[in-house]
């Protein structure tokens, strides 16, 4: 074998290293950009027919959401809006429960800062109110963990609400969010979905 041949095979396998190397820069970098602006976002837009809110950097497409979430502050997008409402909950502490523990949450200080810019008959679902405390808190829960509110109404009643099962029964009232679960759509459902605590 000659030099030219080992010279070739030397260059080729320090080309291939080096196209390599440049590649994995690349990714790493990628991704340290994509999690940057991921940690850095405050910006959410919750789309229709999806389950999570999705960061307003990684939409790119013109899609008109129907609700859009930033720094304690959930605006609608389908109607024209006209009012300002807080939630009405005096406290509020959030039960997860996953397969093998529990994790108690405090809500009051995100109850306290959070604002819905909306119109009186466009009102979120618990559901959505619940990935608004998500996107603002960075904490993602399994679709199977069991989510459960524990309230204390404007009246000073301790409700408990599930996600899943009372996910309809809020209502504006005064620029107000109450929990109503007499709501005539909710009626039906009223006993049908019940989780009892161990």
């Amino acid at each position: 074998m000659s030099r030219a041949y080992f010279l070739t095979k030397g260059l080729s396998i320090c080309n291939r290293l080096t196209t390599w190397y440049r590649s994995a820069v690349e990714s790493v970098q990628n991704l340290y950009t994509y999690m940057q602006s991921y940690a850095k976002t405050n910006q959410w837009v919750f789309m229709e027919g999806h389950t999570h809110p999705l960061p307003l950097s990684h939409v790119h497409n013109s899609v008109v959401p129907v609700w859009s979430y930033s720094s304690y502050r959930l605006t609608s997008n389908k109607e024209t809006v006209d009012s300002v409402c807080r939630l009405s909950w005096l406290s509020a502490n959030m039960v997860v429960v996953n397969q093998h523990h529990e994790i108690k949450y405090d809500m009051d200080t995100f109850i306290e800062q959070f604002r819905l810019v909306t119109h009186n008959q466009h009102c979120p679902s618990l559901m959505t109110i619940f990935l608004c405390w998500c996107a603002e808190k960075r904490q993602w829960f399994p679709a199977n963990t069991i989510v459960q509110f524990h309230i204390i109404t404007h009246e000073g009643k301790e409700e408990m609400m599930t996600l899943h099962s009372d996910n309809q029964s809020l209502e504006i009232k005064d620029n107000k969010i109450y929990y109503n679960m007499y709501l005539p759509q909710y009626e039906n459902y009223l006993n049908t979905c019940t989780y009892f605590h161990a």
